[in-house]
């Protein structure tokens, strides 16, 4: 099957009449109570509030723009985060019809007579019109890697790239070049499956489908893989034993157990990509209210308290709701003015880096933020209230969905590194695509030429805008190569105007021999504090 033919659990809704009219959340309105209407369809790549899914464990259908869920308020058809057993939320799908649970002569209905762009949608009593009749269409599947929570460096992996069915799946090493055997994607149910041979995961093995068979209805939930039979049962990852390999096995659900959390990386539908694109920068989305978090107010001063809001996609006035980790002070960080989440008091606020202030010390797992030396202490709000404004507080945890969060990266944004001895930028010579291209200095062209372009991915480490790449330092001068997670060679990151690695934060990237020509190689050095060793960054 090839990849285009491939579906996944992500679908249009079309108007049967018109099917070039599709259910759409308004203008991509990110907040609760957004309403739902008909619009002219777009590209799959670009309109994720035209796409939805079906949870099976809850009965939902979710956009994928914010997985809230289809609503509905008096008679109109809205989106909402979601909340357990209410019975507005639940849905069915037969014959062309979207029908209420709780009554199936209730559907998914078009205000207007005849369906046409920007229709509200509505709950109605079926009576047959062409505003009542919908085609569920699936789009292609992304693929994506499941990796490990506590060892990110592995993915899951078919032993051996074995296509037998019955071939062992373990933990292994990212290959770094997108294997079909540790990539993974979700069919239209939802279902975990191989890129080999769409076989489906069986708790430790693949096989060919068994729709009879519970062991292998293996679905997304959270940071979890979860059968969709018996939510009780996760995939866990067993410790190597005599053969030596990781292990999965499917076992209970246990709270705390970061054997049992996963993340799942989609990759870019684009082939000469090494990477999918997003940047360090994430936002923080409840999972209660549905709400995001941002620096009250666009304050920068030190004790601004963090508070829920609605979603701005601004790119002039969001920085206050962008955030980062920076794993060598384990810190998360606001973009707009680079200052550490910190607990005051019980409340959440931002204020300069302290050293020595534990809790100014955070770590994302799964769903959860909680503090690094006291890993009770999570960050919560204190309602489930969809109105913006409501101050952020650290506090005991105890499992509610208040203290649940979505941590959802941006696509990178891309810049120049260039130069303090003579401003020249960072370069891959002829624009080589290949493993084992020289980077080198170079002249800015006139064009934003994707072999001078880098971004910052999700762990801050750098890489080319041409394809994905890293940085090398494993031989004399530094080369491009696929991101091995093994290589600690490959971990650069950018630390004030220098460029250093993480694993060694002696050495740093330097101009060999503080040549000012064209061409100029690049090595890995101590740090000496010349020029040939202090960059600036310019974004485009």
């Amino acid at each position: 099957m090839s990849d285009s033919r491939r579906l996944g659990k992500y679908f249009l809704i079309k108007n049967q009449l018109k099917p070039h009219l599709v259910l759409e959340i308004r203008d991509g309105m990110d907040k609760p109570s957004a309403p739902v209407i008909l619009a002219e369809y777009k590209s799959t790549s670009c309109a994720d509030h035209q796409l939805w899914f079906l949870d099976l464990t809850t009965g939902t259908i979710r956009s994928k723009l914010n997985s809230f869920c289809i609503s509905i308020k008096g008679d109109s058809v809205i989106v909402q985060p979601y909340f357990k057993d209410v019975s507005t939320q639940l849905w069915g799908i037969s014959e062309n019809k979207i029908q209420t649970k709780d009554d199936p002569d209730m559907v998914i209905s078009v205000l207007d007579s005849v369906p046409k762009i920007s229709s509200s949608c509505v709950k109605a009593k079926y009576t047959g019109t062409d505003g009542q009749h919908w085609i569920i269409e699936h789009v292609p599947a992304q693929l994506f890697y499941i990796r490990s929570m506590q060892d990110p460096k592995k993915v899951m992996d078919v032993k051996g790239d074995s296509t037998k069915a019955g071939a062992k799946v373990i933990l292994y090493p990212d290959k770094g070049n997108q294997a079909d055997n540790q990539l993974w994607y979700e069919d239209e149910a939802g279902i975990i499956r191989s890129k080999i041979k769409n076989f489906v995961l069986d708790a430790g093995v693949i096989q060919p489908f068994d729709n009879t068979n519970p062991n292998q209805q293996w679905v997304i939930n959270g940071s979890h893989l979860r059968c969709k039979a018996d939510e009780e049962r996760v995939i866990e990852i067993k410790p190597s034993g005599v053969t030596g390999d990781t292990d999965l096995v499917a076992t209970r659900f246990a709270h705390d157990q970061p054997l049992q959390n996963w993340i799942f990386e989609y990759i870019s539908g684009k082939t000469n990509l090494n990477h999918r694109g997003t940047g360090k920068h994430f936002i923080i989305r409840n999972r209660a209210s549905g709400l995001v978090l941002e620096v009250q107010g666009q304050g920068a001063t030190p004790g601004t308290h963090l508070v829920t809001a609605y979603r701005n996609t601004d790119q002039k006035t969001f920085t206050n709701q962008l955030f980062y980790t920076e794993d060598m002070s384990g810190t998360v960080r606001t973009e707009l003015n680079k200052y550490c989440v910190d607990a005051v008091g019980g409340q959440l606020v931002i204020n300069p880096y302290d050293p020595y202030d534990k809790n100014q010390q955070w770590r994302l797992t799964g769903h959860k933020i909680h503090n690094r030396e006291h890993q009770n202490l999570v960050w919560s709000v204190t309602s489930n209230s969809t109105e913006p404004g409501e101050q952020v507080v650290a506090t005991a945890y105890d499992g509610s969905e208040l203290q649940q969060w979505d941590v959802q990266y941006l696509p990178a944004k891309s810049f120049y590194i260039v130069s303090r001895m003579n401003s020249k930028v960072l370069d891959i010579s002829g624009d080589n695509t290949s493993a084992g291209a020289s980077v080198i200095m170079y002249d800015r062209k006139n064009v934003q030429a994707p072999n001078q372009l880098w971004y910052e991915d999700e762990n801050g480490i750098l890489r080319s805008k041409l394809n994905g790449y890293v940085l090398d330092s494993t031989k004399d001068h530094v080369k491009m190569q696929p991101f091995d997670p093994t290589n600690s060679g490959q971990y650069w990151v950018i630390v004030g105007d220098r460029i250093q690695n993480k694993y060694d934060n002696r050495l740093v990237l330097d101009i060999a021999g503080e040549n000012k020509k064209n061409q100029a190689p690049l090595c890995a050095y101590r740090y000496m504090g010349g020029d040939n060793q202090h960059w600036t960054f310019d974004f485009v």
